[in-house]
């Protein structure tokens, strides 16, 4: 696929992986890279990748996890689900012959929903990692997130971060502020398919998923709601990013894991490492990530 067809860029990872990207989202491509191949957040809690694992992947933005789960790995069945049709293009470059040999990977350009339904989804061009069906929240939550950020955060992200910051203490949340209000300063809405992912595991077959990551940027509960309740125990481990509106929720989504038969629970903060109680972080308004295992 020639990635110039589609507006994308190249550019290369700090581990020497060239991959296409949105022409403006480089730095948001290499924080991503971070937290994937360097922070290791789909490799904590015991969460384990092996060889001919069943993996869905809702959300899967330009493709950066696929290929981290990838490496190093033989006979993966792999599902990609990414909505927004300059994503998809980004993550079809990314998920190429060479990139996928050894593995069956689909590509399924559609997004999770209850029913049926096309549906607006908004496109951020320099943040495309956020672009979400709920564009209020994300304004919203990056605002507060802005306001809640403590020096101990900007450490534990970057430890060049952190001096940055120090030097520039004063000016820290009008930086962060300024940098949130650029990215979400234009949007585009695409119309996209969407349907409940219980519908698409019936469809294309799916027996097992060894790994379910969802990563939907504030459409959680509806990728969860949208799985028969016939079908979970079918799902072995499952990692969530939460998005700030819905931390208050955690403790009911712990009981309702536990309830289909998930034993190892557990929520990281995203600056940190620190198991969250949503109750003690007055004022905070990061995301989370919610790990659970059989």
């Amino acid at each position: 696929m020639n990635s110039a067809e589609h507006g994308l860029a190249r550019t290369t990872l700090p581990n020497g992986l060239e991959v296409s990207v949105l022409p403006r989202s480089k730095s948001e491509v290499l924080y991503i890279y971070r937290e994937i191949f360097e922070q290791g957040v789909y490799g904590r809690r015991g969460i384990e990748i092996k060889d001919g694992d069943c993996i869905v992947d809702v959300g899967a933005n330009i493709g950066l996890f696929a290929l981290f789960a990838l490496q190093g790995r033989t006979n993966l069945h792999l599902t990609c689900l990414e909505p927004l049709p300059p994503i998809f293009a980004a993550l079809s470059a990314n998920l190429n012959t060479d990139t996928t040999a050894g593995h069956r990977v689909d590509l399924v350009n559609e997004g999770i929903s209850l029913r049926d339904e096309e549906a607006e989804l908004v496109f951020y061009p320099a943040s495309p990692g956020n672009s979400t069906a709920v564009p209020d929240k994300k304004e919203e939550e990056g605002q507060l997130i802005a306001s809640s950020l403590t020096m101990g955060d900007f450490w534990r992200r970057s430890k060049w971060l952190f001096v940055g910051m120090l030097l520039l203490f004063p000016f820290r949340r009008w930086i962060v502020r300024t940098k949130i209000q650029n990215q979400f300063g234009d949007s585009l809405r695409f119309p996209c398919r969407l349907r409940p992912l219980g519908d698409l595991i019936d469809e294309r077959g799916i027996e097992r998923i060894d790994l379910l990551k969802v990563d939907v940027e504030g459409s959680e509960l509806s990728v969860l709601d949208s799985i028969r309740d016939d079908q979970w125990p079918m799902i072995r481990q499952l990692v969530m990013e939460v998005s700030p509106h819905l931390v208050s929720q955690i403790p009911s989504l712990r009981e309702r894991l536990e309830g289909y038969g998930f034993a190892e629970i557990s929520v990281l903060e995203d600056a940190g490492s620190l198991d969250v109680d949503p109750g003690s972080r007055d004022g905070r308004s990061l995301p989370c990530t919610l790990y659970a295992r059989r």
